[in-house]
């Protein structure tokens, strides 16, 4: 079974009791989306690989792109949406740490690596991957830009 557009979200079923036992309280969400992640200059075969992840989350019953709905959670579950924002989560070479941000972004894949790999993406590809983001991060101009998505919303007394 896989997550679509259209389909129930399993947050949406949750949010909507527990939004209704508070009042004038905050609830605040806080998530990925995994197409938003930009390296600059692409690292070579590197994109191939993090859309086979994203491709993981589909086939787990999960959204990679939650963290753009957030609101739309907030509103469905009668909470007036009141801000959002992205905490930036990126980094670029001369940023002390910017090695801690590309191992991140390795580890994630290299956890999943089973999981991309049954998406269709040879391992040899992962692994050339893998080899190619780290390899790219020792360039004076590599950057990464991403954030993660923050939305407040409130329930009105």
């Amino acid at each position: 079974m896989s997550y679509n557009d259209g389909d129930e979200c399993p947050i949406l079923s949750l949010l909507p009791p527990f939004a209704q036992r508070m009042s004038n309280s905050r609830v605040i969400l806080s998530d990925d989306d995994y197409d938003g992640l930009r390296l600059w200059p692409e690292p070579p075969g590197f994109s191939s690989v993090w859309n086979a992840y994203q491709r993981t989350y589909d086939r787990l019953c999960n959204d990679p792109i939650v963290g753009r709905r957030l609101v739309q959670l907030l509103h469905q579950a009668d909470l007036r949406p009141r801000r959002n924002t992205l905490v930036f989560l990126g980094g670029c070479a001369g940023d002390p740490d910017f090695e801690d941000v590309v191992r991140n972004i390795a580890s994630i894949v290299d956890e999943a690596i089973d999981d991309i790999v049954a998406t269709g993406l040879s391992r040899d590809a992962v692994t050339a991957g893998l080899d190619a983001l780290i390899a790219w991060s020792k360039a004076p101009d590599s950057a990464v830009w991403f954030g993660m998505s923050w939305a407040e919303g409130i329930r009105p007394l």
